[in-house]
Protein backbone atom coordinates (compact mmCIF):
# COMPACT_ATOMS: atom_id res chain seq x y z
CA UNK A 1 0.00 0.00 0.00
CA UNK A 2 1.49 3.53 -0.91
CA UNK A 3 0.93 4.77 2.36
CA UNK A 4 3.29 1.37 3.66
CA UNK A 5 5.72 2.36 0.96
CA UNK A 6 6.23 6.02 1.19
CA UNK A 7 6.18 5.91 5.60
CA UNK A 8 9.33 2.88 4.42
CA UNK A 9 11.31 5.19 2.00
CA UNK A 10 11.28 8.11 4.20
CA UNK A 11 12.06 6.27 7.26
CA UNK A 12 14.74 4.60 5.24
CA UNK A 13 16.69 7.63 3.07
CA UNK A 14 16.13 10.13 7.31
CA UNK A 15 17.72 6.81 8.28
CA UNK A 16 20.46 7.43 6.01
CA UNK A 17 21.59 10.67 6.55
CA UNK A 18 24.30 11.20 9.29
CA UNK A 19 24.09 7.50 10.59
CA UNK A 20 24.30 5.32 7.67
CA UNK A 21 26.14 1.97 9.91
CA UNK A 22 23.03 2.23 12.06
CA UNK A 23 20.76 1.83 9.36
CA UNK A 24 22.73 -1.14 7.48
CA UNK A 25 24.08 -2.29 10.11
CA UNK A 26 22.52 -5.06 12.47
CA UNK A 27 21.71 -3.42 16.27
CA UNK A 28 23.46 -5.28 18.79
CA UNK A 29 22.02 -7.47 21.75
CA UNK A 30 21.29 -6.32 24.98
CA UNK A 31 23.14 -9.04 25.51
CA UNK A 32 26.39 -7.93 23.32
CA UNK A 33 25.76 -4.60 25.16
CA UNK A 34 25.92 -5.63 28.94
CA UNK A 35 29.49 -5.09 30.04
CA UNK A 36 29.69 -1.96 27.50
CA UNK A 37 29.75 1.51 28.84
CA UNK A 38 26.20 1.67 27.03
CA UNK A 39 24.66 -0.65 28.93
CA UNK A 40 24.86 -2.55 32.35
CA UNK A 41 23.95 0.70 35.04
CA UNK A 42 21.35 0.57 37.00
CA UNK A 43 18.14 2.43 35.77
CA UNK A 44 19.28 2.64 31.93
CA UNK A 45 17.28 1.17 29.22
CA UNK A 46 19.84 -2.08 27.54
CA UNK A 47 20.15 -1.43 24.04
CA UNK A 48 19.03 1.10 21.42
CA UNK A 49 15.40 2.60 22.13
CA UNK A 50 12.35 0.47 20.86
CA UNK A 51 10.37 2.15 17.75
CA UNK A 52 7.17 3.22 18.11
CA UNK A 53 4.27 0.86 18.02
CA UNK A 54 1.13 1.16 15.28
CA UNK A 55 -2.26 0.33 16.66
CA UNK A 56 -4.13 0.10 13.03
CA UNK A 57 -7.48 0.43 14.66
CA UNK A 58 -10.07 -0.98 11.95
CA UNK A 59 -7.81 -1.70 9.26
CA UNK A 60 -4.97 -4.21 10.77
CA UNK A 61 -4.63 -5.64 7.29
CA UNK A 62 -2.32 -2.56 6.75
CA UNK A 63 0.37 -3.60 8.74
CA UNK A 64 3.05 -5.24 6.35
CA UNK A 65 4.57 -8.41 6.96
CA UNK A 66 8.03 -8.45 7.73
CA UNK A 67 8.68 -9.87 4.27
CA UNK A 68 7.37 -6.72 2.44
CA UNK A 69 9.37 -4.49 4.67
CA UNK A 70 12.75 -6.54 4.21
CA UNK A 71 11.78 -6.33 0.48
CA UNK A 72 11.05 -2.04 0.76
CA UNK A 73 14.26 -1.86 2.93
CA UNK A 74 16.53 -3.49 0.38
CA UNK A 75 15.06 -1.69 -2.42
CA UNK A 76 15.97 1.35 -0.61
CA UNK A 77 19.58 0.20 0.17
CA UNK A 78 20.06 -0.28 -3.38
CA UNK A 79 18.93 2.88 -4.46
CA UNK A 80 21.17 4.38 -1.64
CA UNK A 81 23.78 2.63 -2.98
CA UNK A 82 23.52 3.10 -6.59
CA UNK A 83 22.46 7.26 -6.31
CA UNK A 84 26.10 8.90 -5.06
CA UNK A 85 25.64 11.46 -2.02
CA UNK A 86 26.16 15.24 -2.84
CA UNK A 87 29.90 16.33 -2.98
CA UNK A 88 29.22 19.52 -1.33
CA UNK A 89 26.47 18.94 1.71
CA UNK A 90 23.51 21.39 1.44
CA UNK A 91 19.89 21.57 2.49
CA UNK A 92 19.14 21.29 -1.10
CA UNK A 93 21.45 19.15 -2.36
CA UNK A 94 20.30 16.69 0.39
CA UNK A 95 16.59 17.42 -0.59
CA UNK A 96 17.91 16.35 -4.16
CA UNK A 97 19.11 13.37 -2.91
CA UNK A 98 16.50 12.27 -1.00
CA UNK A 99 14.10 12.70 -4.09
CA UNK A 100 16.40 10.76 -6.39
CA UNK A 101 16.41 7.99 -4.14
CA UNK A 102 12.50 8.31 -3.69
CA UNK A 103 12.21 8.34 -7.19
CA UNK A 104 14.26 5.24 -7.90
CA UNK A 105 12.59 3.18 -4.99
CA UNK A 106 9.02 3.95 -6.57
CA UNK A 107 10.34 2.99 -9.83
CA UNK A 108 11.84 -0.11 -8.68
CA UNK A 109 8.32 -0.84 -7.46
CA UNK A 110 6.56 0.19 -10.59
CA UNK A 111 4.80 3.28 -9.17
CA UNK A 112 5.63 5.17 -12.52
CA UNK A 113 3.87 4.85 -16.06
CA UNK A 114 6.37 4.60 -19.08
CA UNK A 115 5.65 8.57 -19.52
CA UNK A 116 6.59 9.00 -15.63
CA UNK A 117 3.23 9.39 -14.37
CA UNK A 118 2.02 8.19 -11.05
CA UNK A 119 0.06 5.24 -11.17
CA UNK A 120 -3.15 5.73 -9.18
CA UNK A 121 -4.98 2.79 -10.77
CA UNK A 122 -2.12 0.74 -9.09
CA UNK A 123 -2.84 2.60 -5.78
CA UNK A 124 -6.50 1.72 -5.85
CA UNK A 125 -5.92 -1.65 -7.26
CA UNK A 126 -3.84 -1.92 -3.57
CA UNK A 127 -6.41 -0.22 -1.48
CA UNK A 128 -9.27 -2.80 -2.49
CA UNK A 129 -6.97 -5.81 -2.62
CA UNK A 130 -6.68 -5.44 1.61
CA UNK A 131 -10.00 -6.07 1.65
CA UNK A 132 -10.76 -3.87 4.42
CA UNK A 133 -14.07 -4.01 5.99
CA UNK A 134 -17.30 -2.56 4.76
CA UNK A 135 -17.49 0.40 6.20
CA UNK A 136 -14.15 1.56 5.72
CA UNK A 137 -12.95 0.58 2.40
CA UNK A 138 -15.36 2.98 0.69
CA UNK A 139 -14.71 5.84 2.42
CA UNK A 140 -10.64 5.25 2.09
CA UNK A 141 -11.51 4.73 -1.87
CA UNK A 142 -13.39 8.50 -1.87
CA UNK A 143 -10.73 9.84 -0.28
CA UNK A 144 -8.20 8.53 -2.95
CA UNK A 145 -10.13 9.93 -5.32
CA UNK A 146 -9.96 13.36 -3.68
CA UNK A 147 -6.62 13.28 -2.87
CA UNK A 148 -5.79 12.33 -6.41
CA UNK A 149 -7.38 15.38 -7.76
CA UNK A 150 -5.51 17.70 -5.34
CA UNK A 151 -2.39 16.24 -6.13
CA UNK A 152 -2.93 16.67 -9.62
CA UNK A 153 -4.49 20.06 -9.44
CA UNK A 154 -1.37 21.27 -7.32
CA UNK A 155 1.32 19.75 -9.17
CA UNK A 156 0.81 18.48 -12.86
CA UNK A 157 3.20 15.53 -12.11
CA UNK A 158 6.65 14.87 -10.34
CA UNK A 159 7.72 13.69 -7.25
CA UNK A 160 5.69 16.77 -5.02
CA UNK A 161 2.03 15.40 -6.38
CA UNK A 162 2.81 11.84 -5.20
CA UNK A 163 4.22 13.37 -2.06
CA UNK A 164 1.32 15.39 -1.38
CA UNK A 165 -0.95 12.44 -2.79
CA UNK A 166 0.74 9.95 -0.15
CA UNK A 167 0.58 12.66 2.56
CA UNK A 168 -3.08 13.19 1.84
CA UNK A 169 -3.88 9.26 2.16
CA UNK A 170 -1.69 8.78 4.92
CA UNK A 171 -3.83 11.79 6.90
CA UNK A 172 -7.24 10.41 5.75
CA UNK A 173 -6.88 6.51 5.85
CA UNK A 174 -5.30 6.93 9.71
CA UNK A 175 -8.48 9.61 10.44
CA UNK A 176 -10.64 6.93 9.15
CA UNK A 177 -8.99 3.85 10.31
CA UNK A 178 -8.05 5.25 13.54
CA UNK A 179 -4.69 4.18 13.43
CA UNK A 180 -2.36 5.59 16.04
CA UNK A 181 1.22 5.73 17.26
CA UNK A 182 2.00 4.50 20.57
CA UNK A 183 5.70 5.12 21.85
CA UNK A 184 7.79 2.88 23.18
CA UNK A 185 7.62 2.53 27.18
CA UNK A 186 10.23 4.52 28.95
CA UNK A 187 12.33 3.69 31.72
CA UNK A 188 10.26 4.12 35.32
Amino acid sequence: MILITLCLVVLAINSSYGQPQRFLAPQPTSDQLEGSPQGGFPGQPQGPPQPPQINWGKCPQLEPKESDKKAKADIISSCIKSIPLPENVTQESIEKHRTEVAICALNAENWFSADMKYRYDKAESEIRAKKLVSDVEPLVLRQHGECRKEAEGQFPSGIAQVQLYQACMDYHISQICGITIVGASSPQ
